[in-house]
């Protein structure tokens, strides 16, 4: 049978006390592992948003969209399925630290971390494909300048709008995976409220340590220019992280652990 919200909350208490002892070796290969797949996915997203143009005019705005997020999804899947420490998902420790089963300095020694590991593999990725592996030139790089560039842009009430609701959906998608009971349900559990929030243009933190890198790297070896510039890189991502902590810590971590509470 598969997993009440309540018995995932207990879940997450068991989860987040083996994070928070977890060697910091052991957490910053994980971490690594997970920023690598999420730029795997943000490069299968950035395939899928290719080509959508006839005459120079753009079509299937709605069907691109949902392509970019089914492929987006796949970061979230190997994460979760074959293991990863992502640090938008370890923001559910929140609970465990509620329930006073974990420290808040376990907590953040485990958040930063996994916060640095996350950008190493993220920043790996988007140089294997700039550089050595030549995989984001052509049209796909014009599609990665033009998502980083987007991303860039945004104002900070956009950024921390956009980023809350990021990680709310993230953090749901979690939840449901871990309560799924078997692989096929903890696909389909993923899949759709990420390619959702994918498509809707909200912000990740980890995603954008992938999509804004990657444009610089491009701007830097083309001599394209797009109008990023390495600060733009640091406030993008630094605002999205507040988001995001704050997203998947008050109605996902905080709410739910309050109404299943045991008095």
């Amino acid at each position: 049978m598969p997993l009440t919200t309540k018995s995932v909350l207990d879940v997450l208490i068991k989860s987040g006390k083996a994070k928070a002892e977890r060697p910091a070796s052991r957490t910053l290969i994980l971490a690594i592992m997970a920023g690598a797949y999420i730029g795997f996915a943000a490069y299968l997203a950035i395939i899928a948003s290719t080509g959508w143009t006839i005459n120079g005019e753009e079509v299937f705005w709605g069907v691109k969209k949902f392509m970019l997020g089914a492929v987006f999804s796949t970061g979230l899947m190997l994460v979760l399925i074959p293991g990863g420490d992502l640090f938008t998902g370890n923001i559910l420790m929140v609970h465990p630290l509620i329930k006073k089963q974990i420290t808040l300095k376990g907590m953040m020694k485990n958040w930063s971390l996994v916060w640095l590991g996350n950008l190493a593999g993220a920043l790996l990725l988007a140089w294997l494909l700039t550089g050595p592996g030549h995989l984001l030139s052509g049209a796909k790089g014009v599609t990665a300048l033009h998502i980083a560039h987007d991303k860039a842009s945004l104002g900070v009430a956009a950024l921390l709008t956009r980023s809350i609701l990021a990680n709310w959906i993230v953090c749901l998608a979690v939840i449901m995976a871990l309560a799924a009971e078997n692989t096929s349900g903890k696909i389909l559990s993923i899949l759709f409220p990420i390619a959702g929030f994918a498509a809707a243009g909200f912000e990740h933190s980890i995603a954008n340590m992938f999509f804004i890198p990657a444009g610089l790297m491009i701007q830097a070896s083309t001599g394209v220019h797009a109008d990023l510039t390495l600060l733009m890189a640091v406030r993008n991502i630094g605002l999205a992280t507040v988001g995001n902590i704050i997203g998947g810590a008050v109605p996902v971590a905080m709410a739910y652990g309050y109404v299943y509470r045991t008095d």
